[in-house]
């Protein structure tokens, strides 16, 4: 669970018209009205969560291996990615080395820590093929070998309490139901 674990959940993350072929940049964002199907939110709201009013697609080639990178900065802190194609892609986990890391802001306008390989510790890979929440707090990127991969993934933030994003252990006592 420090990294990763499966959910089981059956509701599609998209509406039934969205079709992922027709992504081709890595980086994509989305707003959850335009793309996220309307049942997931009304599941995620049950549950006392709300989504980012966007959503990120990565569309990435065989062969291709993703940036090192932590999202906003280091913590604990979980998303939700479903993951299509990429057959034995795998989402990989680092320690880092160098610790004093500027933050960059990407075109997309999203805050990001990258890293060089030579300045993290590999840690675990997973392949991730089914609804999982991974950590994002941690360097971490994927890497895909065999087929296009697409990764639809949600930022989740709890209701009621100033909106603060789930660490791992939080959001895996919110999903308990569905490991």
């Amino acid at each position: 669970m420090k990294y990763y674990f499966d959910i089981d959940l059956e509701i599609p993350v998209l509406k039934p018209d969205i079709k992922l072929t027709s992504i081709k940049d890595y980086h994509n964002k989305f707003t959850v009205t335009e793309f996220v199907n309307p049942e997931l939110v009304k599941f995620l709201k049950q549950r006392n969560l709300i989504l980012l009013p966007y959503i990120e697609i990565f569309s990435s080639v065989p062969n291709y291996v993703a940036p090192i990178h932590v999202d906003v900065g280091h913590g604990d802190f979980a998303k939700m990615n479903w993951v299509f194609g990429g057959k034995n892609s795998t989402m990989n986990w680092y320690e880092p080395i160098t610790l004093d890391k500027p933050i960059e802001t990407t075109l997309g306008n999203r805050d990001y820590i990258y890293y060089d390989p030579r300045e993290v510790k590999h840690m675990h890979s997973q392949t991730i093929s089914r609804p999982s929440i991974v950590q994002v707090g941690v360097p971490h990127n994927s890497t895909n070998y065999f087929e296009h991969r697409y990764c639809v993934s949600l930022v989740f933030f709890r209701i009621a309490k100033g909106l603060p994003r789930l660490s791992m252990s939080e959001s895996h006592d919110v999903f308990s139901d569905l490991t």
